[in-house]
């Protein structure tokens, strides 16, 4: 299984450049339409607010007439901070550790110090402090299974020679299971291993008739 894509510069570039725009705002509109996002410019006739999706982590850039604007609201700096906080939690979720099958090794080094470890460092007292530092106790934890030579696999700790021998076991059982068999390093039919085989003793028995062996004997 490969792991979740690493974009954690995405996620806070995202999150940050968002919050020093302007102030995060709602927008909501006379057709009950709300918009939640940041306005970046404002004119007589109309505003620009960049609005949110899927969390945060994409922004679009929507025109809105103020004839259209019902009830405008800015959010407070308290507001704003909680705000970036919580994007920064939900791009940590975006990480867990596999509970049937370990990561590459960089990875984990990548995730503790480039996520987990900032969030830490630029929210010190959110109510996520406990979970993500437990978080990243477990992570370090996986990772030093790793460097001591053992993958986990199947959700079992085992080595990458045995990691091979279960799936070499795994792949000809299902092979067989598939009417093949295996014959000099190939799999074939049953019928095409007979076919192979009877062709090989033809083979060896003309070699045996009229070979150097027979000759020799006949001498």
């Amino acid at each position: 299984m490969k792991p979740p894509r690493f974009s954690y510069w995405l996620g806070f570039v995202l999150v940050i450049g968002v919050a020093v725009l302007a102030s995060a705002d709602t927008i909501e509109l006379n057709n009950g339409a709300v918009l939640h996002g940041v306005i970046v410019s404002e004119a007589d006739k109309q505003i620009v607010i960049e609005v949110e999706l899927a969390e945060g982590t994409i922004v679009k850039r929507e025109i809105v007439r103020r004839a259209d604007i019902a009830l405008l609201t800015r959010f407070t700096p308290e507001e704003l901070a909680e705000r970036e906080m919580q994007h920064a939690y939900q791009n940590t979720r975006r990480y867990e550790l596999n509970r049937n099958q370990s990561y590459q090794l960089s990875y984990y080094g990548q995730v503790i110090n480039g996520v987990l470890q900032p969030f830490l460092e630029k929210f010190p007292n959110s109510p996520h402090e406990k979970e993500i530092t437990d978080k990243i106790a477990s992570w370090k934890a996986e990772h030093a299974r790793l460097e001591q030579g053992t993958v986990l696999y199947r959700g079992r700790w085992v080595t990458p020679e045995e990691q091979r021998n279960i799936e070499r076991a795994e792949f000809e059982t299902s092979q067989r299971a598939k009417g093949l068999e295996l014959y000099n390093g190939t799999w074939f039919s049953k019928n095409a291993v007979q076919n192979l085989t009877d062709a090989d003793l033809t083979h060896t028995s003309r070699e045996w008739c009229f070979g150097p062996k027979f000759m020799g004997r006949g001498s």
